[in-house]
């Protein structure tokens, strides 16, 4: 179950971004972070693919895989300068 609902999670924000024609997607709606030593196994920093909240990363690499490559990965602490065309 949680293969399908990670990969259906991410086949309809890339809808999204393709129907709004995004140049640029800077995912920052997760995941949820467990700093808990019990529960640090439920972040997604090792790829599983039954995990539901799939990291940013992840979810780069999916954009790549499909054809888009304005992905950015911004932590805290990260700055951009965007100017329009």
């Amino acid at each position: 179950f949680g293969i399908q609902k990670r990969q259906r999670q991410m086949d309809r924000c890339r809808q999204y971004i393709a129907q709004v024609g995004a140049t640029w997607v800077i995912p920052s709606a997760g995941p949820p972070c467990f700093l808990d030593a019990e529960l640090r196994d439920l972040n997604d920093d090792h790829g599983d693919p039954a995990n539901i909240f799939p990291d940013q990363v992840v979810f780069l690499d999916q954009m790549r895989t499909h054809g888009h490559d304005g992905g950015l990965l911004m932590i805290p602490g990260s700055t951009a300068e965007f100017t329009g065309s």
